[in-house]
């Protein structure tokens, strides 16, 4: 049971549930940041990872598609898994 606080639960519009594992959580200003993966694996064999948002007064995550954002949060997760 304790690796249940690591998934998170998404439903899609048309009403399909996926669980992720959730790999890093972080606050930025007046945001948080998500890193999740289903683990899958892509094409050249590298878990998929997906970043999503959430901002202060908000009630559901969004996808992170900014590029510059999702650069910061890049940065963020490698160096937090260059310190474990």
């Amino acid at each position: 049971m304790e690796n249940e606080k690591y998934k998170v639960n998404f439903v899609t519009e048309d009403g399909k549930e996926i669980v992720y594992e959730r790999l890093l959580t972080f606050r930025k200003g007046n945001k948080f940041y998500t890193v999740v993966t289903d683990n899958t694996r892509d094409e050249d064999g590298d878990i998929n990872t997906y970043v999503y948002c959430i901002e202060d007064g908000e009630t559901s995550l969004k996808p992170v598609e900014d590029e510059k954002e999702l650069e910061m949060v890049n940065v963020v997760f490698n160096k937090v898994q260059e310190e474990c």
